[in-house]
């Protein structure tokens, strides 16, 4: 389990006095200064494509390593850098 899971499901919305308030449907889930109620807000379709992108990412990887088997991992520059992201990513509690 990782530190996101479990968090209650967007979309999240600011409302409340001058926006400070971040709401899922009527159920109230942060307040913040103004002016980091838009990130937390934003907070679950951020999550979203984070993980869109890992999974699309892994994809890529996966056929890359299919094209080139004689060099598993593929030792090209782009396919470290991914690689060496998506461990950062993973070692997210």
């Amino acid at each position: 389990m990782n530190t996101y899971e479990g968090h209650t499901p967007g979309p999240w919305k600011r409302g409340g006095f001058l926006g400070r308030a971040v709401f899922a449907a009527e159920k109230w889930v942060a307040t913040c200064w103004e002016e980091n109620a838009a990130l937390v807000a934003d907070a679950p379709m951020l999550l979203a494509q984070r993980d869109a992108l890992v999974k699309g990412v892994k994809a890529m990887l996966q056929l890359e390593e299919r094209r080139t088997y004689e060099l598993k991992p593929c030792p090209c520059s782009g396919c470290k850098s991914l690689r060496a992201i998506l461990k950062e990513i993973e070692a997210t509690p």
